[in-house]
């Protein structure tokens, strides 16, 4: 699988995702890129975007404000 295929892929799942559905399609993600590129170091930042924006949305993970 090419790199823009996984990602294109990713992007599709993850704007269709709900709460419960989300964290298995970026483990499934990570785990692929893994397998192919041996780090995670090198997503693409708008993957790290796109997962971090979607588990806010979904209520996955909160920002902590500032005191």
């Amino acid at each position: 699988m090419k790199t823009e295929q996984l990602i294109h892929f990713f992007k599709e799942e993850a704007i269709k995702a709900n709460e419960q559905t989300f964290p298995i399609y970026v483990q499934s993600f990570t785990h692929l890129w893994t397998y192919k590129w041996g780090t995670l170091e090198n997503i693409p930042e708008e993957i790290d975007d796109l997962i971090t924006t979607r588990a806010l949305e979904l209520g996955l993970i909160h920002l902590k404000k500032a005191d």
